[in-house]
């Protein structure tokens, strides 16, 4: 695999950390030799996998602690290990250390803040695809994931549409299968992600850019559909009583399908 695409995801996400002005960390866990006991390699890393989701779970349950995203390696250094990036606030080593001990039965774990400078993202983003990225006999890479909100929506793609107004025309050429290939002039593509990266960002930050509640058009249809429920649609497309259903007026029967 390339090195390339996990250290342009890791960093990205760590860029857009700093324009949005979110903690991130660096996150080790661990396993016990008696977690593994029986276990091969991919049952080993699928119980990594189940059990780092179930610590997510547990933190914003028990303690109101969020992982808003999360960029994860997980290698097969000593018996599984995993290497995460998380965006979150502040987690004390203790509670990580009592929850994963209670999930995963380990209780080596490490948790380190990072400083959001170029120095500090170029460091760990490196440290996670050079060091368990490369062929090395004591520590290998087994696979990498992140989560949808770790970058944005449509990520790759906007990638990929930079790439391809960024290609150097004069070096195509023809490649086994037949296909036209061409570099890529890096150090612009880079810049116009900045760019892009950083536009999406500040839509982010406005404050009119808030996440409005869908109405639900399945309910919605069979509400009109049903006949039992017609007189309320009409009932509702009257202004006259919108203002009483505003003024908590009606019965509670009639109260709860404004919801829909």
């Amino acid at each position: 695999m390339s090195k390339t695409n996990p250290y342009f995801k890791a960093i990205s996400g760590l860029k857009k950390s700093l324009i949005l002005n979110q903690n991130s960390s660096h996150l080790i866990l661990t396993t016990s030799p008696t977690t593994a006991y029986g276990l091969n390699e991919k049952e080993l890393f699928n119980l990594l996998q189940r059990n780092f989701q179930l610590l997510r779970t547990r933190l914003e349950r028990y303690y109101n602690i969020q992982i808003k995203a999360y960029f994860r390696v997980a290698t097969n250094e000593g018996y599984g290990v995993i290497h995460a990036i998380i965006i979150s606030q502040f987690i004390p080593r203790s509670i990580i250390v009592n929850e994963w001990n209670e999930i995963h039965g380990s209780q080596i774990v490490s948790i380190q803040s990072i400083n959001h400078n170029k120095r500090d993202h170029g460091r760990v983003s490196h440290y996670f695809t050079s060091q368990y990225l490369s062929n090395q006999k004591k520590a290998t890479f087994v696979r990498y994931g992140m989560s949808k909100e770790y970058l944005f929506k449509g990520a790759v793609s906007e990638w990929n549409k930079i790439k391809k107004s960024c290609r150097i025309n004069s070096t195509a050429h023809r490649n086994e299968w037949g296909y036209f290939t061409y570099k890529i002039d890096l150090e612009k593509a880079l810049n116009l992600w900045n760019v892009r990266l950083s536009q999406i960002c500040e839509i982010w930050l406005m404050p009119d850019n808030r996440k409005k509640v869908p109405i639900r058009p399945i309910l919605h249809r069979k509400l009109a559909n049903k006949r039992k429920y017609r007189y309320l649609v009409e009932f509702y497309s009257n202004p006259v009583n919108n203002k009483i259903l505003t003024n908590r007026e009606v019965k509670p029967e009639t109260k709860c399908m404004t919801y829909v």
